[in-house]
């Protein structure tokens, strides 16, 4: 049964699009730019028809058109019991619903049955009378008598043919976009400023534009802007998906660029992870990592920005990182995860990726300003729907393909998408743009070629999976050339540590216990000294034990310098002991001293001995007084003390206002 125009709402309206390529979205806004005077024939002449012969136009535009009025998008002028009847004129009517999920059809502005509605009755009234047109009383009969009249381009362009010539070409340069209608931000200029009113005054007058009476929306309608740019105007028209230029990619190449991609970033998603083991990440008060964290992060792991903030979100949408007030930190899943081989963790991040809705390698916003990762969870269906449409253009090709034809035919297929601006029909910016995180299409390639997905503008062995969701298969086609994880090291006589490919769990634990991070790629390197061997023992390793443990995923015996290092630092370790001491007790009375250690009363303070002479404690220099004098003794602070009575007089006299002061000496 053909859908009901009076319930099909926007919601339903997109559903029903989602699935057509972009022809047919082409078709619908050009109805709706049309509206009240929309016939096939007025469809067929505003939609272009370059590079087809008129009768294949016409039956591309009638096939659509039939497909269209199935679903309920294009009706009959009127309808009954639900059933759609095309009354004898032919006219075709955009159902209510499409016309609310797109506003600015062939971006030429709102029809005018959208704009008038926020118009007063009695403005459209007078609009009518200057036009000549007989002016029913319900406001519903006004919409439909104004779009009617202005609706017919003849009338309009008569209408403008009466205007005097300034208001005529300035009413023309609004049609053709030269001229906004609002006020710009221009310098100022007074005669202009005052032709432009007088043209505006004489629009709104006669409904050519409306949104006069508030001033903050002034617009012209589609319909005008038709009328006024001419029999000649063209609606991008696309029946046939673009095509794709195809050149062949060998597959040695082919695999070797995708493993080489996918190998990199599973090495900076290593480093980034194990750094964020031991030191956790701040959290800006406003959620997510602030920029300059992630510069830091970056720089450390010899990353760069957008490859840390993609590795954050991936990590994050995988379960491997979660929060704690202020700090961002791993889960127990990343213990887990890191003990994997190097191909299955790379694909949990793959999964990740191809369930993000949205843009894990985006960095800033539509206003153009850096945004902190982790800000915000992404769930975008039509992020999703973006990364599924450029797979399924480079999976049915063999071999590499432009970028800018395949960003063309995923807009085709999946107009909707969030791949660019428009209907498949603007200009693609692609890798080109001064910002391309202002183009979704140029991030997703990015991020496709960043994670071994495309190689050379073709479809890898993964990527393939990944479309597939073949998980296993995507492990299989990276274990097969990805090395295994080491877990040996090579030392230098100069306090280094080198890991050929990605280090075991075990390995880089151990490693980072004892050195610092110096490295990262194809051999991730570390460095000794004192202070970082200092920290394997602070930590409860002892000299030998930390040799054991190196010579053991050593390839090779350990350099003398390096066992020379940790046994100096083990022998001075432990050397000087500190202990937390707030006050002290001096007594040349050494009995009375080891009496004070022996009270039990005095426990609670900490006191140890640390001469003969001196016994400190953890107690405040004045709790330490107050509990001696309680348990009976009788302590005095170091250098004396001044009498009570005087002290509390002149305790009292600070907080006596300086008028009080004087009374009382006077």
């Amino acid at each position: 049964m053909t859908a009901n125009p009076a319930v099909l709402g926007a919601q339903r309206a997109y559903q029903l699009l989602l699935g057509r390529p972009a022809s047919y979205l082409q078709v619908a806004e050009a109805a709706l730019a049309i509206d009240a005077h929309c016939t096939s024939e007025r469809l067929t002449a505003l939609l272009d028809a370059t590079g087809r012969t008129a009768t294949e136009h016409e039956g591309d535009v009638a096939s659509i058109v039939t497909a269209l009025m199935a679903d309920g998008l294009l009706v009959g002028a009127s309808a009954a019991q639900g059933v759609l009847i095309n009354e004898p004129d032919g006219l075709l009517r955009p159902s209510p619903g499409l016309a609310e999920l797109i506003e600015s059809p062939l971006g030429l502005g709102r029809p005018l049955r959208v704009a008038l509605a926020e118009e007063t009755t009695e403005s459209i009234r007078q609009s009518l009378r200057i036009l000549g047109v007989k002016a029913p009383t319900r406001k519903a009969e006004l919409i439909e008598a104004a779009r009617h009249a202005l609706g017919d381009p003849e009338f309009v362009r008569n209408v403008v043919a009466t205007a005097p010539g300034p208001i005529r070409d300035l009413l023309l340069a609004f049609a053709r976009g030269e001229e906004p209608v609002v006020d710009d931000y221009r310098p100022f200029d007074a005669t202009h400023y005052r032709a432009r009113q007088e043209a505006r005054n004489w629009a709104v007058q006669r409904g050519l534009v409306t949104g006069g009476h508030y001033g903050y929306r002034m617009e012209m309608s589609s319909e005008v802007r038709l009328a006024l740019l001419g029999p000649d105007a063209r609606a991008p028209f696309t029946p046939v998906e673009p095509p794709l230029i195809v050149r062949p990619v060998a597959a040695d190449r082919l695999a070797g660029y995708s493993v080489a991609a996918a190998t990199d970033f599973a090495d900076h998603a290593l480093a980034i992870l194990d750094r964020v083991a031991i030191q956790p990440l701040p959290r800006l008060k406003s959620g997510g990592v602030g920029v300059r964290e992630l510069a830091k992060l970056a720089k450390a792991t010899q990353s760069d920005p957008r490859t840390a903030r993609l590795v954050l979100e991936l990590s994050v949408a995988a379960g491997l990182l979660g929060f704690v007030p202020g700090k961002v930190v791993v889960t127990n899943d990343f213990g887990r995860w890191r003990d994997r081989d190097p191909a299955d963790r790379l694909v949990v991040l793959l999964r990740a990726w191809w369930s993000f809705g949205g843009f894990a390698s985006r960095a800033t916003d539509g206003d153009g300003t850096t945004s902190p990762a982790l800000a915000e969870s992404a769930d975008c269906p039509l992020c999703l729907a973006a990364k599924q449409a450029l797979l399924t253009v480079l999976a049915e090709v063999d071999g590499g393909v432009a970028a800018e034809q395949v960003a063309a035919r995923a807009r085709w297929r999946a107009p909707f998408a969030h791949l660019g601006v428009g209907t498949a029909t603007a200009e693609i910016p692609g890798d080109e743009s001064d910002d391309p995180d202002q183009d979704p299409f140029a991030v997703l390639w990015r991020e496709l070629h960043l994670l071994g997905l495309v190689a050379d503008g073709a479809a890898t062995a993964v990527g393939r999976a990944v479309l597939a969701r073949q998980w296993a298969q995507a492990v299989a086609a990276l274990a097969t050339a990805m090395p295994p994880a080491a877990d040996r090291a090579m030392f230098g006589a100069d306090l280094t540590a080198y890991v050929s490919g990605a280090p075991t769990s075990a390995v880089s634990t151990l490693l980072d216990s004892a050195a610092d991070r110096e490295g990262r790629g194809g051999a991730v390197g570390w460095r000794f000294s004192t202070g970082s061997v200092r920290r394997a023992l602070d930590a409860g390793a002892t000299a030998e034990s930390l040799v054991r443990s190196l010579s053991a995923i050593a390839d090779g015996a350990l350099p003398q310098p390096l066992t020379y290092l940790i046994e100096e630092v083990g022998q001075r370790h432990g050397v000087l002991r500190v202990s937390p001491a707030v006050s002290a007790i001096r007594s040349d009375d050494t009995a009375l001293l080891a009496q004070l250690v022996a009270d039990r009363k005095l426990k609670s303070l900490g006191l140890r001995s640390l001469a003969p002479t001196v016994v400190v404690s953890s107690a405040e220099h004045d709790a330490l007084l107050a509990a001696l004098r309680t348990a009976g003794y009788f302590p005095m602070p170091e250098g004396g003390a001044a009498q009570p009575e005087r002290a509390a007089v002149r305790a009292s006299a600070a907080r006596t206002p300086p008028a009080r002061r004087a009374r009382r000496r006077g």
